[in-house]
């Protein structure tokens, strides 16, 4: 029998991985599918889209803020009742528009410059026309009568302006009239003289210290005199009493 003979298959040579021919393979890409390093986060989209509108936000209310601003009128030195404003006594500030504020405008500066304080006015607080008087002192029905006093004759808690006080007369080497005498006191007879204290000076170095005290038309030059000798006591009132 004759012999069958198998065809023998000749073994191609097995191509590296990635080549097709000795050519270089492209592989097809996913329709749809991005490689990972570019897909997109709309997460982060979002986030930054809201990190860029509330910063224009912002930046408008600080612009707007900053528009509303008002220029007015500030103490910057410690100015005492009875005192005249002076320029130097004030500075000018911004300030937030407030329809619960009243400050002095700053554009109106000079009319408030030569008024007199009627209050202490401090430094940092903002100047209203509540707080300031036309009238000079003394002012008309008014005379202010200058009284040397000795640190003893002081009441230890002090004088401050706008301290209501009563004068009473003493004679010679007394602080107050005796008991059963009557009292050589300015206005009407035998009862003392109210006034209001405008200034207190320093002390001396004898320990006298100069009230100015602001009374009535015709209580002044008997006042004086009896300033003059010595003879005047001063009494504190509450105020408004």
């Amino acid at each position: 029998m004759p012999s069958l003979s198998m065809p023998t298959r000749t073994k191609r040579p097995v191509q590296p991985a990635g080549k097709l021919n000795g050519a270089a393979s492209v592989l097809p890409r996913t329709p749809g599918v991005e490689p990972p390093g570019r897909r997109r986060r709309p997460k982060w989209a979002l986030a930054g889209l809201a990190v860029l509108i509330v910063g224009g936000l912002l930046g408008m209310y600080l612009y707007t803020a900053t528009g509303d601003r008002l220029s007015v009128v500030a103490v910057a030195e410690p100015v005492a009742f009875g005192e005249q404003l002076q320029l130097s006594d004030l500075v000018e500030v911004g300030v937030a528009a407030d329809d619960r504020l009243s400050p002095v405008r700053w554009a109106d500066v000079d009319d408030v410059v030569g008024m007199t304080a009627a209050t202490d006015l401090l430094p940092g607080s903002l100047l209203t026309m509540s707080a300031l008087t036309s009238d000079p002192i003394p002012g008309p029905g008014q005379e202010l009568v200058p009284i040397a006093l000795q640190a003893s004759q002081l009441p230890a808690i002090g004088l401050r302006p706008r301290d209501e006080v009563l004068l009473v007369a003493t004679t010679a080497g007394q602080v107050a009239p005796t008991a059963g005498e009557e009292s050589a006191t300015p206005g009407e007879a035998g009862r003392p003289a109210t006034g209001m204290v405008v200034r207190v000076g320093a002390a001396s170095a004898t320990g006298v210290v100069v009230v100015d005290v602001l009374v009535d038309t015709g209580d002044g030059a008997e006042l004086a005199m009896l300033a003059a000798d010595g003879r005047i006591a001063l009494v504190v009132l509450p105020r408004g009493g």
